[in-house]
């Protein structure tokens, strides 16, 4: 293996770590995820993102833990998907010399899967709370009282 010049190099890094895509992407509904908390509904970890280094003999080591998402998002069949949320993070690594940089990336897919469900809340189950906090308050009040009234 002879190394090659640095003009090549040059032109490998700034090809290496360019734009990264739709990487481990499902075509999952977004508008049903706008729907949802942004920290149940990241299935684009790397869309979009860049990884530059502007020295020689560095490149990036990508982790990506992978995690299938089920999305119970209605009542109806359709409000139903799966999707995958990745997490990822990253760290740059230095090469030797003599050996060109590479992108690296290592997946870790989760044995267990996530459910995202929507509870929705009837308009009796505040009724009935408020009720309880008012009841409970009374409660609490005539004990005071009754016992204020045997003391003094």
């Amino acid at each position: 293996f002879a190394p090659a010049p640095l003009s090549e190099y040059a032109e490998m890094r700034n090809d290496l770590c360019g734009c990264m895509g739709r990487i481990l992407t499902d075509d999952a509904p977004h508008r049903k995820l706008a729907t949802i908390d942004v920290r149940h509904a990241r299935t684009d970890t790397l869309d979009g993102e860049d990884y530059y280094h502007d020295d020689y003999h560095y490149a990036y080591q990508h982790f990506v833990h992978i995690v299938p998402t089920k999305y119970n998002l209605g009542v109806f069949w359709r409000d139903r998907f799966a999707a995958f949320q990745t997490l990822h993070s990253h760290h740059l690594l230095k090469y030797a010399e003599h050996v060109p940089p590479e992108a690296r990336f290592s997946y870790d897919i989760s044995p267990m899967a996530v459910v995202v469900d929507t509870v929705r809340v009837k308009w009796y189950d505040f009724l009935t709370s408020l009720l309880a906090i008012v009841g409970g308050t009374f409660a609490l009040f005539k004990l005071a009282n009754d016992t204020a009234a045997r003391l003094f």
